[in-house]
């Protein structure tokens, strides 16, 4: 009989993504094959790991070695499947723990991540090779341009987004100077960041797979 695989399912995260992957990890357990793989869903939350046993109980995960400590033994993974959409996985900061961990996972590796997650740095990089996109401009709490600045730059109508973050969190089309603060203070609770983008009037082709 073949040896199971040990799955470590990661899921959770830092960011209002996280009902999102706790859920796709709930289905994808579901549906792996228990004769196959051995999977424990491990959830993280800031600096807390952990799993929960049958009783709802949390039991830490175990970083220094990315081993699971149950009553009975002590569990190794031989694979982590990453779930988590945001923070900390999708900028690339998980994949830096497990490169060094040495443990193969499932999604692009550090470079790609951070890279693409942080949308600003995405379009000046992808621009040096001739790939343009929509007008933009990078704006902190620090940085807050008036809405005729906004106008003259960007126009209206524009989308106002965390330029760290994923799905449509703290994403809103701004139609008029009128709305650009409220939009700005609803990015502004995902990031830190947020990129103001010309709205582009285009087809949308899909692409198969």
């Amino acid at each position: 009989m073949p040896v199971r695989k040990t799955i470590a399912l990661l899921t959770g995260g830092n960011s209002s993504e996280k009902v999102i992957s706790l859920q796709s990890a709930r289905q994808i357990a579901a549906q792996l094959d228990p004769s196959r793989y051995q999977t424990h869903i491990i959830t993280i939350e800031g600096k807390e790991w952990y799993t929960e046993d049958g009783k709802g109980r949390r039991i830490p995960f175990n970083l220094s070695d990315f081993s699971l400590s149950l009553p009975e033994r002590k569990v190794h993974f031989d694979y982590a499947l990453v779930m988590i959409h945001g923070d900390p996985a999708e900028n690339g900061k998980l994949q830096g723990y497990l490169d060094m961990m040495g443990v193969p996972y499932s999604c692009p590796g550090v470079l790609t991540s951070a890279l693409t997650f942080n949308k600003y740095f995405c379009k000046n990089y992808l621009a040096a090779f001739g790939i343009t996109g929509a007008r933009h401009m990078l704006i902190t709490r620090e940085t807050i341009p008036a809405a005729d600045e906004v106008a003259r730059n960007i126009g209206f109508p524009c989308f106002i987004k965390p330029n760290n973050g994923g799905s449509s969190f703290g994403t809103s089309r701004v139609s008029s100077p009128e709305g650009l603060l409220p939009a700005l203070e609803k990015a502004f609770a995902e990031d830190a960041e947020v990129l103001a983008e010309a709205a582009l009037t285009a087809r949308k082709l899909p692409a198969g797979c």
